[in-house]
């Protein structure tokens, strides 16, 4: 049972990590002219890119939480099986699984594949989005506070760049 739950948040993790590679490196031009020609979704996707900060927040939180519980299973499961030396086999196997088979393969897919995957993942992603609206929330303004803490004011990145047009 363990097993199949861990192997669930594997897929979970690979879910976020690939969305917020889709969502961010598609073409917000291409967007605005989908927009246009009236694509199914994307007036949707022109709308939650237009608040980044809620959708990696959204992202952020959901693939930390199930990264740490991934870790919590693998640790309970190899502690049950090798006894202490489970701990140290969690670090052993458990990063080179999540890095190749939830970070960097999902990543390299969505990159290559950003509007395609974007359009898959954004109906989720906007329900991850509602589900942890008061986490983010918290977040967002905590990380506003020690911005202006540190000194700096948090001034919004464009979302197309003056290179870009």
């Amino acid at each position: 049972m363990r097993l199949i739950l861990l192997l669930i948040l594997l897929v979970f993790s690979a879910f976020f990590s690939g969305s917020e590679t889709a969502l961010m490196a598609i073409d917000r031009l291409r967007i605005k002219y989908l927009v246009q020609k009236k694509r199914k979704g994307a007036e949707l996707l022109e709308d939650t890119l237009a608040r980044p900060d809620r959708l990696l927040g959204a992202i952020l939180v959901g693939n930390n939480l199930v990264n740490i519980a991934a870790s919590v299973i693998a640790t309970g499961l190899l502690i049950s099986l090798f006894g202490d030396d489970g701990e140290w086999l969690t670090i052993v196997i458990l990063t080179p699984v999540l890095l190749v088979f939830a970070e960097v393969v999902p990543k390299t897919y969505s990159a290559q594949q950003a509007e395609k995957v974007s359009f898959i993942v954004l109906r989720p992603i906007r329900w991850v989005m509602l589900l942890l609206t008061p986490v983010i929330t918290v977040l967002s303004w905590a990380t506003y506070l020690l911005t202006l803490w540190a000194g700096k004011k948090g001034e919004p990145a464009p979302i197309i760049t003056e290179d870009e047009i």
